[in-house]
């Protein structure tokens, strides 16, 4: 495969090489710096010292606690060392910190940075600027909520912080006739409520899957726009709950208050447009040309996107086209949806992998030749998933299949084989072969004469 870097100006490798690693890295302002990975699939921690465990199971916390959110490693040592990390503490900028620089890299893409250049082919919107004081409230907000403890146990001075960043958001929300979508300069809270079972989610979900055509497919669809139409906000008091329940959204906090001198986010308030989950796209540029488009909603089968999937990329090739010279990047992933009667910019996106490539992977040298290199291709599901359950998280997945009557299958490991029933003839042969080996050894001294 040819060499990537050639496309990359000097500054832009660098800061390829650095952003290739998805963790969230601790506070940089720590005086025993820590690298704290967690492994999904093992749920082993890897880089956490002894003593931050004990600390949490002295404040309440078990390892449960911990693997179901391993976020609360990094608020605790944020906490501890909270008063350091706002000092204003501005590294240069050619800085080789590589938090700073990942940090830096992703702002690049924040809404900020291009909705001026991109207005007319974008919803209309509005932002909310965050003062440190109150990017710091909103992060107890959302640790609050992660930690179990009530809003009204926050000091009455952040309680009055958050009022006030509430009644902005509603004037905000007033202007759009009452309906609008809220995110944060970089992310959206996209996982708050399908993560795990709620109210809010569940009375949405359940309407939505007495329009599915009964498939599991079907059900995973109905999930998807479910997840569209629960990310609508009617005030300020519903975006502040929606922004507190993401772990994205305290991720990106977290992020930007490791250099709170440097960084500053918004709450981006976007007026609501109704749009359907097959109707979005994520498109990826490199070094300013397109090189690849898949549909955005990747574990659902839609038999109109697949069936029309030449018309939708024409459409869209034709609309990037028009705002292609506008925008300030020349490696990004970019966002679409296709309406019946125009073409709107989502999101701009960093160039790295922890942007989901969707259908392509990251991981397949193929597919990474496809994307940096081209040749151009669309890629659409053409029929639906062998288990389209899986998409879903694990307490959505239990819901839906009893919702359905369906009897509840362990999920497999790579190459095991389903067992049905006990296997007796394995079993008893296990114990017969150790037998006579055990007989064997006993002989030894006679079989080797």
């Amino acid at each position: 495969m040819e060499s990537e870097a050639h496309a990359f100006d000097s500054q832009e490798q660098e800061n390829t090489d650095i952003l290739m690693s998805s963790p969230v890295s601790t506070p940089t302002n720590v005086a025993n710096r820590v690298s704290i990975k967690f492994d999904k699939t093992t749920g082993v921690f890897s880089g956490v010292p002894p003593q931050i465990l004990e600390k949490l199971q002295q404040q309440g916390y078990s390892l449960e606690d911990v693997e179901k959110d391993p976020l609360l490693i990094k608020d605790f040592l944020y906490e501890q060392n909270l008063e350091e990390t706002l000092k204003p503490t501005k590294p240069p900028a050619d800085s080789k910190n590589p938090l700073f620089q990942r940090t830096k890299y992703i702002f690049d893409f924040a809404m900020e940075s291009w909705y001026h250049i991109l207005e007319d082919c974008t919803p209309k919107t509005e932002f909310v600027s965050l003062s440190i004081p109150q990017a710091m409230a909103l992060y107890d907000l959302c640790h609050y909520y992660y930690s179990g403890t009530k809003q009204d146990q926050l000091d009455s001075n952040k309680q009055n912080v958050l009022a006030n960043i509430e009644t902005e958001i509603d004037k905000k929300i007033q202007g759009f006739g009452g309906k609008a979508f809220v995110k944060l300069s970089t992310r959206s809270p996209k996982d708050a409520y399908t993560s795990t079972v709620n109210q809010k989610m569940t009375d949405i979900y359940l309407q939505e899957l007495k329009k599915s055509d009964g498939t599991p497919n079907g059900d995973l669809c109905a999930f998807s726009n479910a997840g569209r139409l629960v990310s609508v906000v009617h005030s300020g008091k519903e975006a502040l709950e929606i922004l507190q329940r993401s772990s994205r959204i305290r991720e990106d906090l977290m992020r930007a208050l490791e250099f709170p001198s440097a960084f500053t986010l918004d709450i981006i308030v976007r007026e609501w447009i109704p749009m359907l989950p097959q109707q979005e796209f994520r498109a990826f540029v490199f070094n300013s040309q397109m090189t690849a488009i898949s549909q955005y909603c990747y574990y659902q089968y839609y038999p109109e996107v697949a069936k029309n999937a030449q018309k939708l990329k024409d459409r869209m090739l034709s609309f990037w086209k028009t705002i292609a010279d506008k925008v300030p990047q020349k490696n990004y992933i970019i966002d679409f949806v296709v309406l019946d009667d125009r073409v709107l910019i989502i999101e701009l996106n960093p160039w790295f992998q922890d942007t989901s490539a969707c259908i392509f992977s990251w991981r397949e040298p193929a597919d990474r030749e496809i994307l940096h290199n081209g040749p151009f291709q669309i890629r659409v599901l053409e029929k639906p998933l062998e288990d389209p359950y899986s998409a879903l998280a694990l307490e959505w997945r239990s819901f839906t299949e009893k919702h359905r009557g369906i009897e509840p299958k362990r999920k497999q490991k790579p190459g095991e084989q389903e067992v049905t029933e006990f296997p007796w003839g394995i079993a008893v042969g296990a114990v017969v072969a150790v037998g006579l080996c055990a007989v064997a050894w006993w002989k030894k001294d006679e079989l080797f004469k």
